[in-house]
């Protein structure tokens, strides 16, 4: 049975949500022997002694991945797959064939992360190997209180509402959320921006040196082991910084749609690729919600803030929308134009349309790991309506979330932590 590609990532999320077994997940998503799970991440698995026989692992992620114990008859193939030396290989790894025990093919070795090579000669010529970790373990203690503390500072309601997941996906977001803050703060500090620069360029090399297996402080370790455990990805770490440096770099006044939908991009949904990962599930109808869920956040965020905006000089709606309804590119007689609330309803209503696409694609998605997504959108798509209500013509009446409306979403959307609005 040859997979595509979605449902290779979505057998990785159910393996990664639901089970460190292979066994389990051969029945969970009712594998027949001899599928093709070509370019499945198996990472921190233990296959205890499930039988591999026929399966084809080719350009499989198995990094810490348990094998020591499995077994087949017949060849299981794993062709370029990427390990590392926390990977615990069978003693006939790339041996002959026999009756029992775990037979492999191996074509070519990835090594990533801080793979030892005597830890690779070890698995594939029979020797002991040192290695014993069947998953990535969380970081230091120590490390993970530093973060949980900077996010606990920041005074927002993402503190409480990420305390509902289990303790390594908590981190992970934690250490998310930490990164996006240090960096958002020194785009945001007075001074010169080529002062800043050098800073920005710094935590780019951090963030490839998470790739290389590197850290240097308590964000950088939670941040590696949440790499390692959930697969975040490199290129949306990277993007986040560009779009902090995009804010930056100029002052945002009236951009063209273009602009502004990479703008979102950047700020918004590249932290829900991040988060969807952290939260269990890496198929592509993830990345399609926090594609779609992230812009229709940042779109309420820059109608609830257009008059703090305009203070700072900002203005994100859109120029060709702006000219249609013929409002100014100024900032100030832009959120005083009588004619302001034209564009705003045009902005809410392609916000509405990226809450409708995030929603239905949920539904594609591993339920558990989208529960803090719905919650998110709930919340945002009512806020969303307190403004619509209010009208653009008040901008100094901020829409705020009644109690009993928080305590609703948080009880229909099973979280027992409410979330403040902050």
């Amino acid at each position: 049975m040859k997979l595509r590609p979605d449902e290779i990532n979505q057998i990785s999320a159910v393996l990664h949500a639901r089970t460190e077994s292979f066994a389990d997940l051969v029945r969970i998503a009712g594998l027949d022997p001899g599928s093709d799970l070509v370019g499945a991440n198996m990472s921190g698995v233990n296959f205890r002694t499930d039988d591999l026989s026929g399966f084809n692992f080719s350009d499989a992620d198995v990094r810490a991945a348990d094998f020591s114990a499995a077994r087949g008859t017949e060849y299981a193939i794993f062709k370029n797959m990427t390990f590392d030396d926390r990977t615990k290989l069978p003693p006939n790894f790339g041996g002959s064939p026999k009756t029992s025990g775990l037979n492999l093919t191996v074509e070519t070795l990835r090594i990533r992360g801080p793979a030892r090579i005597s830890a690779v000669l070890s698995g594939l010529f029979g020797l002991n190997s040192t290695t014993s970790t069947t998953r990535q373990p969380l970081a230091a203690q120590t490390d993970r209180d530093a973060v949980e503390a900077i996010v606990r500072a920041a005074g927002t309601s993402f503190y409480r509402g990420m305390r509902v997941l289990p303790p390594d996906r908590r981190h992970a977001m934690y250490a998310i959320y930490a990164f996006c803050r240090i960096v958002d703060d020194i785009v945001d500090e007075d001074g010169a921006f080529a002062d800043k620069l050098p800073r920005l360029a710094a935590w780019r090399e951090r963030v490839a040196g998470l790739y290389r297996g590197q850290s240097d402080g308590p964000v950088t370790r939670v941040l590696l082991a949440a790499v390692h455990r959930f697969g975040l990805r490199q290129e949306d770490f990277l993007a986040v910084i560009d779009g902090m440096q995009m804010d930056a770099e100029v002052v945002i006044v009236a951009p063209d749609l273009a602009t502004l939908d990479l703008y979102c991009d950047r700020v918004a949904a590249a932290v829900g690729r991040l988060s969807v990962r952290a939260f269990g599930d890496s198929s592509a109808a993830a990345d399609q919600v926090a594609h779609s869920l992230g812009r229709a956040l940042q779109l309420t965020n820059i109608l609830r803030d257009l008059l703090e905006d305009a203070e700072r000089g900002r203005l994100y709606l859109p120029r060709e929308w702006l000219d249609a309804a013929g409002v100014p590119h100024d900032p100030q007689a832009a959120v005083t134009s009588r004619r302001l609330g034209e564009v705003c309803a045009r902005v809410a209503t392609l916000a509405r349309e990226y809450f409708a696409e995030a929603d239905a694609k949920m539904t594609e998605c591993d339920r558990r790991a989208m529960k803090p997504a719905r919650l998110t959108s709930a919340t945002y798509a009512a806020i969303l309506s307190r403004l619509e209500e209010r009208g653009w013509s008040r901008l100094d009446h901020r829409a705020v979330l009644p109690s009993w409306q928080k305590l609703w979403l948080a009880l229909r959307y099973g979280y027992e932590s409410l979330l403040s609005n902050g």
